[in-house]
């Protein structure tokens, strides 16, 4: 099942579930009188207020969705988004399709949770490497923009390591040596 909404800053505002994307595209192309003619078009469609009307039922398989402008801030642009969503009543096969947003990156779910035990790993290998070289290790500005990041701290002064995500925790060498140079050539920068 897909979830299909309407964002618009902070604001999320569901439409429906739809099993397929041809249902989602009859919706959008009766919403914003427009042909959508692939399925890409739809996360790069955007859209104001003044575009829906102040009142009306949109006819999905014979459910009416109402629509009101006024739903929405009149200056703010509107996207779509679709969340696949999985059926938790019915019997599972195991890990449930989709993916999970870790530190603003979406991480397939098959792949949590190796990516999970790859990047605390990670962590702890920089935190004992930086330690080592007399630096109190801290992790900070999680729920930021940019992400969670590593930053280090010594002799009264305060920076900033690196954040921890995806590319940082791939780019890691696996030979020590290489780490030990990896982790001296990152604290030249």
């Amino acid at each position: 099942m897909k979830l299909l909404y309407f964002l618009q800053k902070e604001k999320n505002l569901n439409i429906g579930l739809f099993d397929d994307f041809k249902d989602i595209k009859k919706f959008i192309e009766k919403l914003l009188n427009i042909e959508i003619t692939t399925f890409d078009d739809i996360y790069h469609i955007s859209f104001y207020r003044d575009s829906l009307k102040d009142y009306e039922d949109i006819e999905i398989n014979g459910n009416l969705i109402p629509i009101s402008k006024y739903a929405f801030a009149p200056h703010n642009e509107i996207y779509f988004g679709i969340s696949d969503l999985t059926d938790l009543s019915l019997k599972g096969n195991g890990i449930i399709e989709g993916f999970s947003v870790i530190e603003n990156y979406a991480i397939d779910n098959k792949d949590l949770k190796a990516y999970i035990d790859q990047r605390e790993k990670a962590f702890e290998r920089v935190q004992k490497a930086l330690k080592s070289r007399g630096y109190k290790v801290n992790r900070e500005l999680q729920d930021s923009e940019d992400g969670e990041a590593i930053t280090i701290s010594g002799k009264g002064e305060r920076w900033f390591f690196a954040h921890l995500d995806p590319s940082f925790v791939d780019s890691l060498p696996e030979d020590e040596k290489e780490f030990e140079k990896f982790i001296d050539e990152e604290l030249e920068n």
